[in-house]
């Protein structure tokens, strides 16, 4: 626990102190990321965990990021969290010291390599097979999509110029996807008229096509998505 004791000893050639104690108990730092790799101007979230024998160290931990120093930040149950952005693409090093307290010994953290992508901005997709039909006899394609990107969509919208089903064209536009987030899907559904092929066809082609947006890294344009052969 810190405590060090002196012994007087007493003896012909006079007196002498002989002083003995225990030394702090020893912590491990660890960091990790919430987001790697990440994309620029993507918030992050490093955590640090510091852990020590018989008990939870308490005290502050500094992040440091390619040199740069954060202020120092408070343990909570041997965690403390760190947010960053960064604006180039690359890679950062970041390191989080632990201060100590009176029970544990400071420490540090082996380096981070946290690594930055450019934004990127890709989109994938599938349908629901077979396609169904309506009272009115018009197929209906339920179509999943999915973000496959690095970085939110704000708004995607599927436009009724380039959207088919074979020879037929997409009816109306539906509702547009938003905030659609890295590695999450949302379905959409289509409604292409009853003629869109010829009686007695069992498979057609599906195209897919519209825009999108995003506001990191103000990001905007096309994307299309292409079915060569779509059960019906």
């Amino acid at each position: 626990m810190g405590r060090i004791y002196r012994l007087f000893v007493i003896g012909a050639l006079g007196a002498f102190i002989v002083s003995c104690g225990s030394s702090k108990r020893s912590s491990t730092t660890t960091i990790s990321s919430s987001l790697n790799p990440a994309g620029v101007g993507q918030a992050v979230t490093f955590t640090a965990l510091v852990s020590g024998q018989s008990g939870t160290p308490t005290g502050t931990v500094s992040f440091v990021v390619d040199g740069s120093q954060s202020m120092a930040v408070a343990l909570t149950g041997g965690n403390a969290t760190f947010s960053s952005t960064f604006s180039d693409t690359g890679s950062a090093s970041v390191t989080a010291n632990y201060s100590g307290d009176g029970n544990y010994a400071a420490s540090a953290s082996a380096a981070f390599t946290q690594t930055v992508d450019p934004d990127v901005v890709t989109i994938s997709g599938s349908p629901q097979e077979p396609l169904t039909q309506n009272g009115s006899g018009d197929y209906v394609a339920v179509v999943t999509i999915t973000n496959t990107g690095n970085v939110t969509i704000n708004s995607m919208q599927v436009t009724i110029a380039g959207t088919a089903l074979g020879s037929g064209s997409l009816l109306f536009a539906p509702e547009a996807v938003t905030n659609l987030a890295p590695g999450a899907n949302a379905t959409v559904t289509l409604l292409f008229p009853s003629g869109s092929v010829p009686g007695g066809t069992m498979t057609a082609q599906l195209t897919l096509s519209g825009t999108y947006s995003a506001s990191i890294g103000s990001l905007n344009g096309n994307w299309g998505l292409t079915f060569r052969s779509v059960n019906l």
